[in-house]
């Protein structure tokens, strides 16, 4: 069995982008915000793969704000699909404390 990258097959792994802080102006002034990527994987669907993924995420990142589906896949074995794999770049609030 191939994989493209590495992922188990249930859960969520992060992969820290430390190149990535990124400013917006808007409302009260300017912001900063740090998006990381994540891999969110499921045996059931790509919607699943990405609820596993956030669910996970929102236990360790504050004010999560958006979640950018960057890539889909499937992990085949047998000629079927065994788990679906969404690539997800999420931004969170940077807290300089």
């Amino acid at each position: 069995m191939k994989r493209l990258c590495k992922a188990s097959a249930f859960g969520a792994h992060f992969i820290n982008n430390l190149n990535s802080i990124t400013e917006k102006k808007g409302g009260r002034g300017m912001s900063v915000y740090k998006i990381v990527e994540i891999v969110g994987t499921s045996p059931k669907s790509w919607e699943d793969a990405t609820q596993v993924a956030l669910k996970t995420a929102a236990k360790t990142l504050d004010e999560l704000r958006i979640a950018e589906v960057v890539r889909q896949d499937v992990q085949v074995e047998g000629g079927k699909i065994i788990a679906f794999r969404v690539r997800l770049n999420l931004s969170f609030k940077y807290n300089e404390d």
